[in-house]
C-alpha cells in the first residue's frame, strides 16, 4: 500500500524564510517612514523660517525707504533685546544680526512693540 502524503501545510523551514524575511523588510520599511516624517517636519520648519525672514526683511525695507534715517544697528539690538546667543551690529543704513531660528518669533515682537516701528 501507497501512502499518500499532503504537501499543503507549511514545513517549518518555510515558517522560518518567512518570519526572517519580514524581520529583515519591517525595520527597512519604518526607517523610510520616520525619515520622511522627519524631513516633512523639517521642511515646514525651514518653509515657516523663510515665510517670516521674507516678511522681516520687507517691513525693514519698507522703513528704511520710507524714512531713509532708521538706526539699523539700533534696530537689531531692540529685536535681539532677551534672546540668548544673538548678537547685533553695524551702522545706521546696514547692520546684522545673529539670532537661533527658535527666536524669530520674539524677535519680530521686540520689532513690532518697539516705537521705531510703529
Amino acid at each position: 500500500m501507497k501512502k499518500i502524503l499532503n504537501n499543503s501545510g507549511v514545513t517549518f523551514i518555510e515558517l522560518l524564510l518567512y518570519i526572517s524575511i519580514f524581520l529583515v523588510i519591517v525595520p527597512l520599511l519604518l526607517t523610510i517612514s520616520v525619515n520622511a516624517v522627519q524631513l516633512d517636519k523639517r521642511h515646514n520648519i525651514e518653509k515657516q523660517i523663510n515665510i517670516d525672514s521674507q516678511f522681516m526683511i520687507e517691513r525693514i525695507f519698507n522703513l528704511i525707504t520710507s524714512t531713509k534715517k532708521i538706526d539699523m544697528a539700533q534696530l537689531l539690538k531692540i529685536g535681539i533685546k532677551n534672546l540668548k546667543n544673538a548678537s547685533a551690529g553695524g551702522h545706521i543704513p546696514a547692520a546684522g544680526a545673529t539670532i537661533q531660528s527658535k527666536d524669530i518669533n520674539q524677535f519680530k515682537r521686540n520689532i513690532k512693540n518697539n516705537k521705531l516701528f510703529k
